[in-house]
């Protein structure tokens, strides 16, 4: 459904025309756009993002309507909220819609003002926000394919409109750290495995056993065959003896008795300090498991709190209320208790043509007892209108009016209107799921005791006959 939004409208809501007085539905001159900020946006799965719809050059702003259509594989429209601008010049704003059809991947909405002073705001601003949830991997285009804008006169304006763009991406992965191997700096200090073949057998004991304790010939393992890295144990043995590469006992084997247990030349004894080295790469190894819990804060995207909603809940009780001609839909109001091509009707409706949602002139009924049923210590968060309905004519501009009440009927809600209704039945959604309408809502002002909706059929004719086919309400909470 698009919302078609009727130029008369306007004027009806300056108080500047009557059904006798003609109405110059030119565009004038001025151009002004329309666009989305930002107009490129990266988002992850299964995320919320916001987009507002943004005026640029505007003049006397009065009223707009746009339809914008998405890629409903990739995103989907829950929500949309009526922008400060349309109203910043202290004229009473209000919101038509928005109709959303996620099937189709299209979103309508609009925004009037009433009366024939003060002036419309000038320049800059944003007319809605919409909030979008990614439903898959992509990107979805942005693209205005209906757009109407008039002053405060009811004079259309000529305007551009900007495209946007959504591109919904995987979750990104967590860094990995990679492994460091802390302790290999340990083995760095005198690693000076000098690959000579220097079988210097140390006079002193106590400096040969150092040698054999450091995990220093790990790094000569490959190399040496002359595994003794002890040449540069001791800084303190004398030199001479380190002149003989040969491995002959001749350097008093008295002195080395604990290195070398044979008192022969051979290197078998000196080969054994090669292979003890061995086992220090595996602590190096180990210890690099110790890096890896860095996938720690992923979890913390599931902490959101779900929205929740009641699902589409119908009325079991109605009455016409004060208003107009005081008799609200005459005919068949309880065929508006299911969505099934059965019209309750309101006949020429009301005694005047006033356009205000709360003119006392106006046809008004009441629906109510919709056996809300929630869990305890809920919390809502918005309240959601649906309406198929149509009128026997566009003439006059005529649209309905939605209110609620959490007392019974003795106060009630600032008024939320639809589109503009056609000769063909369609679905209008007013309010949301983050709209609570201007207040705070309990469980208990759900009841079927508390909860009232009113709807107030307006148009700038008496003679329009409304039909209703389903109303409905939806609850969000968490």
């Amino acid at each position: 459904m698009a919302v078609a939004c009727v130029l008369t409208l306007f004027a009806l809501w300056s108080g500047l025309w009557s059904p006798r007085s003609p109405m110059l539905l030119a565009a004038a001159p001025h151009a002004l756009s329309i666009g989305l900020q930002p107009a490129v946006t990266t988002t992850s799965l299964n995320a919320s993002i916001t987009v507002d719809v943004v005026i640029t050059d505007a003049a006397d702003l009065g009223a707009f309507e746009f339809t914008l259509s998405y890629a409903p594989a990739v995103v989907a429209v829950t929500d949309v909220q009526l922008g400060a601008f349309l109203g910043s010049s202290s004229r009473p704003a209000y919101a038509l819609g928005p109709h959303i059809d996620n099937n189709a991947g299209t979103v309508s909405f609009g925004g009037y003002t009433l009366g024939a002073t003060p002036s419309g705001p000038n320049g800059a601003g944003i007319l809605a926000t919409i909030t979008f949830h990614a439903l898959g991997l992509g990107s979805s285009d942005l693209v205005f394919t209906h757009s109407l804008i008039t002053d405060r006169l009811a004079t259309v304006q000529a305007v551009t409109t900007q495209p946007g763009q959504i591109i919904v991406s995987g979750a990104t992965p967590t860094p990995t750290i990679p492994p460091t191997s802390t302790p290999t700096p340990t083995v760095a200090a005198t690693a000076t495995p000098t690959p000579t073949s220097t079988l210097t057998p140390a006079p002193s004991a106590t400096p040969t056993r150092t040698p054999t304790r450091t995990p220093k010939p790990t790094k000569t393992r490959t190399p040496t065959r002359t595994p003794i890295a002890t040449a540069t144990a001791t800084p303190g043995t004398p030199p001479p003896p380190t002149a003989t590469s040969t491995a002959t006992p001749s350097p008093a084997p008295s002195a080395t008795p604990t290195l070398t247990p044979t008192a022969g030349p051979s290197p078998t004894p000196t080969v054994t300090p090669t292979r003890t080295p061995k086992p220090t790469k595996t602590p190096t190894r180990t210890a690099t498991p110790t890096a890896t819990p860095t996938d720690g804060p992923t979890p913390t995207p599931t902490a959101t709190v779900p929205v929740l909603n009641t699902g589409f809940l119908s009325p079991t009780a109605n009455q016409p209320t004060d208003g107009g001609d005081a008799n609200g839909f005459e005919v068949s109001p309880t065929n508006a208790y299911a969505d099934d091509g059965l019209f309750a009707a309101d006949m020429d409706s009301g005694t005047g043509t006033s356009t205000s949602c709360t003119s006392p002139r106006k046809d008004r009924h009441l629906y109510y007892n919709f056996d809300v049923a929630l869990p305890g210590g809920a919390t809502i968060s918005g309240l959601e209108v649906r309406l198929d309905a149509k009128a026997d004519s566009s003439v006059g501009a005529p649209f309905l009016c939605v209110q609620l009440s959490a007392d019974g009927g003795v106060t009630w809600t600032t008024p939320q209107g639809t589109g503009t209704l056609g000769a063909t039945e369609a679905t209008f959604t007013v309010g949301g799921s983050a709209n609570t309408w201007g207040r705070t809502w309990t469980v208990a002002n759900l009841s079927n005791a508390s909860f009232r909706m009113r709807l107030t059929m307006v148009a700038a004719a008496v003679d329009r006959d409304f039909s209703l086919d389903y109303v409905a309400l939806r609850v969000h909470y968490h």
